[in-house]
């Protein structure tokens, strides 16, 4: 019975590998094949394929279903699915999936999805998907970009572009978020990098340490913010009633910009830091007329100011007495010029005061623009931050808004911006 039964099983497999070769032969068309080898297949033959299994690596013409292979396979076009366990090539497309355990390649369009390991490349247009764990690089994009490190595309058209390390695009509809850096030549979405965002046009939004563009119909949201057709420059202020002396630098768009500044007495030594001021602020611009005439403008920032002089003094008289008795070192090697940082870190505000201004601009000639306006400094009792010069000019007395009491003192200020 069992001899039987055997028999019948192997005439059973014979007939169909019988079966699959004559259908090769006559319709170069083979239903399932078994490679161990490229051309060392049963039924052996090159053509189309239904199922293919590759033992080390498979040679087929065009899939139609599903080709897996241990290692390798190399297949004309994909109908389906393409798995490896170390790589895939397709030399012309690919309508389904194409995976690998290191990369995957198509030389021509992808309708579907790549996957691998380390990285996918397609020579023609992706509709779905690139997902790798290092890098993937298509020519037109429409759908996701994912990986590890980078993306590399032509025009992209999608939700997402996104990579540990950079993205690269030429015309970019939808998003890229990336660790370090991104790069559009056109972009209309959004901009995300920790370090850097470039592009030469934005209808959008960059948010990142530096975000550049060649021309921003948006916003800019981050440390440095420069775009073509923006503002900024730098400048000096002057308020009469707290004596302080602003230097700062503003860049960004009408829409939104940001602006770093640093505050002194003016009737303070060059070389006594005990009065520094820093401010970090958003803000954003009016015109009072049209742009291109160089209208006069109303600017209203909102600013976060640290009172650093403490930490500055304490730091400066250190090193001066460090220097006294010898040349200091770096931090790290020289034990008093750390016990110098760390005293001065202890003397850092543990939070800022906020400020709101107003501000009128009016162009002079080139870049010179003269400036004239308000500030009002806020003194939480909560957060006696605040150092008793800013406490003066016009006092609002004692005032309370959800549960926080505070005074309000403002003040005029005048300069310019260049």
């Amino acid at each position: 019975m069992k001899k039987s039964t055997r028999c019948l099983a192997l005439t059973s497999i014979l007939s169909l590998f019988a079966l699959t070769q004559a259908a090769a032969q006559e319709e170069d068309f083979i239903p399932i094949q078994i490679s161990f080898t490229p051309m060392l297949a049963v039924p052996f033959g090159y053509g189309d394929v239904g199922l293919e299994l590759g033992l080390i690596g498979a040679l087929t013409r065009d899939v139609q279903g599903a080709a897996a292979s241990g290692v390798f396979t190399i297949s004309r076009s994909i109908h389906g699915l393409q798995a490896n366990g170390v790589y895939g090539l397709a030399t012309g497309h690919v309508e389904g999936l194409q995976t690998s355990g290191v990369f995957s390649l198509a030389a021509g369009n992808v309708e579907g999805a790549q996957m691998a390991g380390v990285f996918d490349i397609a020579g023609g247009r992706v509709d779905g998907a690139q997902l790798a764990g290092v890098f993937n690089v298509g020519g037109d994009v429409d759908g996701a970009q994912l990986a590890g490190v980078f993306n590399i595309s032509g025009n992209y058209r999608g939700p997402i572009q996104a990579a540990g390390v950079f993205n690269v695009a030429a015309d970019l509809r939808g998003s890229q978020i990336a660790g370090v850096a991104n790069q559009a030549a056109d972009l209309r979405g959004v901009q995300v990098a920790s370090i850097v965002n470039i592009a030469d046009s934005v209808r959008g939004t960059q948010i990142g340490l530096v975000n550049i563009a060649g021309r921003m119909e948006g916003i800019q949201i981050g440390l440095v913010n420069i775009a073509g057709n923006g503002i900024g420059g730098a400048g000096l202020l002057y308020d009469p009633e707290s004596e302080y002396g602003w230097l700062f630098w503003q860049s960004g768009t009408p829409y939104l910009f940001t602006r770093l500044a640093a505050a002194r007495p003016a009737y303070d030594a060059w070389d006594n830091p005990s009065g520094l001021v820093t401010q970090a602020s958003l803000g954003s611009r009016t015109y009072l007329g049209p742009r291109y005439a160089r209208s006069s403008w109303l600017e209203i920032e909102l600013g976060a100011d640290w009172y650093l002089g403490p930490a500055a003094k304490s730091l400066h008289d250190d090193i001066a007495s460090i220097h006294s008795t010898g040349p200091a070192t770096c931090p790290g090697s020289d034990p008093a010029v750390s016990a110098a940082f760390a005293r001065a870190t202890s003397l850092l505000p543990a939070q800022p005061w906020p400020s709101l201004s107003l501000s009128l601009g009016i162009p002079v000639f080139w870049r010179l623009e003269a400036l004239v306006g308000f500030r009002s400094d806020v003194d939480l009792s909560s957060w006696p931050a605040m150092p008793e010069a800013f406490r003066r000019g016009m006092d609002s007395g004692p005032l309370s808004l959800f549960g926080e009491n505070f005074h309000v003192y403002s003040k005029w200020f005048f300069g310019f911006r260049i």
